[in-house]
């Protein structure tokens, strides 16, 4: 049986790097999902949620789970649970734990960094 696992956390905090860690691991049989691949088009003003910038544009607002696409979020972690060979799917972002898909499988993890932390992983990433 394939399990599934949610990495969540904040901004900067190592969702992805700790995603990624794991599915190095064994890249044969773990499939990642990234969730920022799944937002919804920014140039589509009929879906997601929407709020207004500080010069007073409306914007896609990137930190609310409505955002996401969750039915082609969905689509993609059930593609990966079919996929011969593969005994864990890793589904990463800022609201793996809230998707409705994720739901069904009840597994996850929060990782839970401090701000000072947070900002040495941003930059170590820039260079």
């Amino acid at each position: 049986m394939t399990g599934v696992l949610a990495v969540a956390g904040g901004t900067a905090s190592g969702k992805s790097t700790l995603a990624e860690a794991l599915s190095l691991q064994c890249p044969e049989s773990v499939t990642l999902i990234h969730l920022d691949d799944y937002y919804v088009p920014a140039h589509d003003p009929l879906r997601g949620v929407w709020t207004v910038s500080a010069d007073g544009h409306a914007v896609l607002d990137w930190n609310h789970p409505g955002s996401i696409d969750e039915t082609a979020a969905a689509h993609a972690i059930d593609a990966a649970l079919q996929r011969p060979g593969v005994l864990l799917v890793v589904v990463e972002g800022l609201f793996a734990l809230s998707l409705p898909a994720m739901c069904r499988f009840g597994v996850g993890g929060w990782v839970s960094v401090t701000a000072h932390q947070r900002w040495v992983f941003s930059m170590v990433g820039r260079f």
